[in-house]
C-alpha cells in the first residue's frame, strides 16, 4: 500500500494504492471531503523498474556525458535521453549514485509534492566545496531547515508582495537611464546602431535595480561609490558561471586538491565576487534609506544574515534577469510582427501588459535560465506511478518540458500569444506546464520582482526602439551552468519617430 499526492487547484488528492490495484480518493479543500473508489488504477511500480540509461561500471554514463561538450550541451543530452526512455528515467552518475529526470509537468507537481516542509535541493560541487574550504556561510539559496525556513519567511513579506511601490520607482528609473544612454547614443531617427556589448550592459542594469531597491530612496558620496563598483561586479559574476562549468565534469574536490587551473580559476572568481557584493552591501548598511535594508533591520536580521541574504541576491540578479532580457530581446528582434503587436498594446501607465508578460513566459521557456530544477526527497514518494526512496535526487528537465509538442504546440516557435486567454478564458497551453520559478514554499523568493523589471524594461525599450538581429550565423544555446548564447547576441536599435 501507498501514498500518491497530486496538488489539482485549491484541493491536494491523496490516492491508496492497494495490492489489488484499486485506490481511494480524498479531496480536501475549500469544498466538501469526498472520498470513493477507483478501480483498473494502474498498480505502482518499484524504483529499478524505471527505464534507465545505458552504463558503464564505476564511471556509470561519464562518457557519453563528456561527448556532450563538456556539460555545454547537457540540456540537449537529457532531452534526447527523454525521447528514448520516456517522461522519466534514471542516470547513473557514478559510484552507485543515480538521479531520476524528469520532463512531465504533472510528475513535477508531484515533485514539490514531496519536497517536505524544509525542502532542499541539488547543488553545484564547486559550490559546495569553495563554501566549506572556505568556512563560508551563504543566502537562501544555500540555507537548510530551519535557518533556511524563519530568513524566507522575512524575505517573503518583502519580495513577494504585490505594492511594492519603491521597486518599481527603482525598476522604471534604472530602466530610463538605459533608454537614455541609448538616445543619446543614436545618431538620429531611422538609423540602426548596434549596441555595444549588450549582455554587460544588461548585467548592471539587473544589478544595479536590486542595488537600489535594496538601499532606497538616498544619495550622497555613497552612491558615486557603488555606482563605480556594479560595472566590475556584473563583470566577475559572470565569470562564476563560466568557471563552474568545466567543474560540472572533473570532480571539483580533484581539481582542488591537484590545483587544477579550473579550480584556481573559478576559486578566484568566486572570491572576488563575494568581495565586491560584501563591500556593496556594507556600503548601502552605512546609508539611512528607506530600502530593503532597513526592513530587514526592523526585522531584528543580523547584520551577518543581511550580507548574506543580499550578497546573493545580487549575484542571482545578474543571471535571472539579464540572460531572460537578452534572450526576449534576441526573439522579439527577429520578430517585427511581434514588435508592432506589443507597442500597439503600450501605454505610459502600463508596461505590464498581456503580450510583455507572454514575451518574457515565451523567453523563459524556450531559454530557461533554470535549464534544470530539482529537489532532494526527504522521504519516500511516488512519482510517475514509481516508487522513489528518500534522499533521491529528482530534477525536472525544463528546457525538455518548453519544447515538448505535448505541451506547446509549435514547441520551437515564439508565439506570446500562446499566454493570452480567449473568449472563454482559456489558453493555447496549460497555465501551470511551465513553471520557470520552480513553485512551492522554495519557489524564487525574486521572482515578482525579476518579472517586473523584465517587463518594464521591455515595455520602454519597444516604446523607444525598433530591435533587429544583426548576427550573420544562428544563435544556438549551450549551457554554463545557466543558458546562455553560443554567441554574443549582436542588437541592433532604431530610435522611433
Amino acid at each position: 500500500m501507498g501514498l500518491k499526492m497530486l496538488l489539482k487547484g485549491n484541493c491536494i488528492r491523496v490516492f491508496e494504492f492497494t495490492r489489488f490495484s484499486t485506490c481511494r480518493f480524498i479531496c480536501s479543500g475549500r469544498s466538501n471531503d469526498a472520498e470513493f473508489s477507483v478501480s483498473n488504477v494502474r498498480t505502482v511500480q518499484n524504483f529499478n523498474d524505471i527505464p534507465i540509461a545505458r552504463r558503464l561500471p564505476i564511471i556509470g554514463t561519464k562518457m557519453d556525458f563528456l561527448l556532450t561538450g563538456f556539460g555545454t550541451r547537457f540540456h540537449e543530452y537529457i532531452d534526447n535521453r527523454h525521447r528514448t526512455l520516456g517522461s522519466i528515467f534514471r542516470e547513473p552518475v557514478g559510484g552507485g549514485t543515480e538521479v531520476i529526470f524528469i520532463n512531465s509537468p504533472d510528475m513535477m507537481r508531484e515533485m514539490f509534492v514531496y519536497e517536505g516542509k524544509y525542502p532542499k535541493h541539488p547543488l553545484p560541487d564547486a559550490w559546495t566545496l569553495y563554501n566549506e574550504i572556505h568556512n563560508c556561510k551563504r543566502g537562501l539559496f544555500f540555507m537548510d531547515d530551519e535557518e533556511w525556513s524563519a530568513n524566507r519567511k522575512i524575505m517573503n513579506t518583502m519580495l513577494l508582495r504585490n505594492d511594492f511601490k519603491l521597486a518599481h520607482r527603482v525598476i522604471e528609473n534604472v530602466s530610463d537611464d538605459l533608454i537614455t544612454d541609448w538616445n543619446r547614443n543614436t545618431e538620429n531617427v531611422g538609423k540602426c546602431m548596434q549596441v555595444t556589448e549588450l549582455m554587460a550592459v544588461l548585467y548592471t542594469w539587473a544589478i544595479k535595480v536590486l542595488v537600489f531597491t535594496m538601499i532606497g530612496d538616498t544619495h550622497g558620496t555613497e552612491v558615486d561609490k557603488i555606482n563605480q563598483l556594479l560595472p566590475k561586479f556584473s563583470g566577475i559574476v559572470q565569470d562564476i558561471f563560466e568557471r563552474t562549468a568545466p567543474l560540472m565534469v572533473v570532480p571539483p574536490s580533484f581539481a582542488q586538491k591537484y590545483n587544477l587551473n579550473i579550480w584556481s580559476e573559478f576559486e578566484k572568481s568566486v572570491t572576488s565576487t563575494l568581495e565586491i557584493a560584501n563591500e556593496i552591501v556594507e556600503v548601502g548598511l552605512k546609508m539611512n534609506g528607506n530600502g530593503l535594508l532597513k526592513e530587514m533591520q526592523s526585522n531584528s536580521m543580523s547584520t551577518e544574515t543581511i550580507k548574506r541574504i543580499f550578497v546573493d541576491l545580487i549575484i542571482a540578479a545578474g543571471d535571472t534577469t539579464a540572460y531572460t532580457t537578452q534572450w526576449a530581446l534576441f526573439l522579439l528582434s527577429s520578430n517585427n510582427s511581434e514588435q508592432s503587436k506589443i507597442r500597439a498594446q503600450l501605454n505610459s501607465s502600463n508596461f505590464e501588459t498581456p503580450l510583455i508578460r507572454g514575451t518574457v513566459k515565451e523567453s523563459l521557456r524556450l531559454f530557461p535560465v533554470a535549464t534544470f530544477i530539482g529537489r532532494i526527497l526527504p522521504g519516500d514518494g511516488i512519482i510517475g506511478n514509481y516508487r522513489i526512496p528518500q534522499h533521491t535526487a529528482v530534477i525536472a528537465s525544463m528546457y525538455s518540458i518548453g519544447r515538448d509538442a505535448k505541451n506547446f504546440p509549435n514547441p520551437n516557435e515564439f508565439q506570446p500569444s500562446r499566454w493570452l486567454r480567449d473568449s472563454s478564458g482559456n489558453m493555447q497551453c496549460v497555465h501551470r506546464t511551465n513553471m520557470p520559478y520552480a513553485m512551492g514554499i522554495r519557489s524564487c523568493v525574486g521572482q515578482k520582482l525579476a518579472n517586473s523589471m523584465m517587463h518594464i524594461l521591455l515595455s520602454k525599450i519597444l516604446a523607444n526602439f525598433e530591435v533587429k538581429l544583426l548576427n550573420k550565423s544562428p544563435v544556438g544555446v549551450v549551457m554554463r551552468l545557466i543558458a546562455v548564447p553560443t554567441q554574443p547576441i549582436l542588437l541592433g536599435i532604431k530610435r522611433l519617430s
